[in-house]
């Protein structure tokens, strides 16, 4: 199925120091807002379709984890750092997981993104 100008849900999460266990049908998007580390359990890579992809956004002011669904840390994201995975590979619970680099935004002095 395609579609064109796809607007894909997000959630806001306030990190509490815990994990988000993330499933087929969270949300794409995941805004983290906070000041302590949160980890992101992305989910069995079998319910997902080849290409499923989320993506997050970290607006704490410490560290975004994103594990696979076998718990292995696939990436660190700083605060102010954005980041997307993609699954490579579905035929397995962890699967194969392709990342973007994270994406540190710069601010002014207002505070406003630029």
């Amino acid at each position: 199925a395609f579609a064109n100008n796809f607007v894909s849900k997000a959630t806001n999460v306030t990190s509490a120091g815990g994990t988000t266990i993330l499933t087929g049908g969270s949300a794409r998007t995941q805004n983290l807002t906070g000041v302590l580390t949160q980890t992101f359990r992305l989910p069995n890579a079998t319910t997902l379709t080849l290409g499923a992809q989320f993506q997050f956004n970290n607006n704490s002011t410490d560290n975004l984890l994103i594990h696979d669904s076998a718990s292995t840390l696939l990436a660190t994201v700083g605060p102010g750092a954005y980041v997307f995975v993609r699954t490579e590979d579905v035929s397995t619970a962890a699967g194969s997981w392709e990342q973007a680099r994270a994406m540190v935004r710069a601010y002014n002095t207002a505070g406003e993104g630029r």
